[in-house]
């Protein structure tokens, strides 16, 4: 090749650059192929749970934590095991849930919110499971490991409250309980509940009957047949026992007609 010739091709490689440099630059490399894939598999896990599909999410957060596992990536192999958990347990199937995140919270490798985060799921199982003491341990754990950036305060400090009121301390519930306008509609619900529980322990019916009221209101636009459920049943036995006839009869009825329509654990309880 001639000196014209290699300044030429020099020169047009030059010109080239800075049209591509003009055009915003050289096209972006496209991400690896594994990588792809487990971001689409979460991203998919992800909207089937939110409208509901929790057997497919299931099995997508399955991929997605195969996928992540095998390009050694935690934090997305973590973010897979918390999404399943979530699935299991509104599947009704705990166990599998807690195998999802078992290890978790002791496991260096994830980070810590996440490490606190499957601890706090586990204490809502073990809560559910009536496993109080192991509850409190893995809400201790939880709280240590979220730290002062902790993404969850509200659902800890209702857990918390949720845990005092099964040990018999309605009014340490009832004072614990979250009363924070910056937590989500799900989080005020749950406390408010708590509150309306914990009223209705200390003898304090009518007012718990009012508090109830805009729990009941948060629910239904949550939409959610298990927290209705929950309201309802609680609604019964509150209005029986400052002996409103006509308010218990409403919530057996709208109580008979959710649990006709769904299989929530309430329902099994009230029956």
């Amino acid at each position: 090749m001639t000196g014209v010739s290699l300044f030429m091709r020099s020169k047009s490689i030059l010109v080239l650059a800075v049209l591509l440099a003009a055009c915003g630059g050289a096209p972006p490399q496209a991400k690896p192929v594994l990588l792809q894939r487990a971001d689409a598999a979460a991203l998919a896990a992800n909207r089937a749970a939110q409208v509901g599909n929790d057997e497919e999410a299931a099995d997508l957060w399955r991929s997605a934590l195969t996928l992540r596992q095998a390009i050694d990536d935690w934090s997305g192999a973590g973010e897979a095991r918390l999404g399943l958990a979530q699935v299991l347990v509104r599947l009704h199937r705990s166990d599998d849930a807690v195998r999802a995140i078992d290890g978790m919270p002791t496991d260096a490798l994830f980070p810590d919110q996440q490490r606190a985060r499957a601890a706090y799921q586990l204490a809502v199982i073990d809560t559910g499971a009536g496993h109080l003491s192991d509850a409190r341990l893995h809400l201790k754990l939880a709280v240590s490991l979220c730290g002062a950036m902790c993404p969850i305060p509200v659902p800890l400090q209702n857990l918390d409250a949720r845990l005092l009121l099964l040990e018999g301390d309605a009014a340490g519930a009832l004072s614990r309980a979250s009363t924070s306008i910056d937590a989500g509609s799900v989080e005020r619900a749950h406390a408010g509940r708590i509150r309306a529980e914990s009223l209705g322990a200390l003898g304090r019916s009518a007012e718990a009957l009012a508090e109830l009221r805009g729990v009941i209101l948060l629910d239904r636009q949550l939409a959610e047949p298990a927290y209705l459920a929950d309201d309802y049943a609680l609604q019964l036995r509150l209005a029986e026992s400052v002996g409103d006839a006509v308010l218990a009869a409403q919530a057996q009825a709208r109580l008979d007609r959710i649990c006709a329509a769904a299989s929530v654990r309430a329902c099994q309880e009230w029956r």
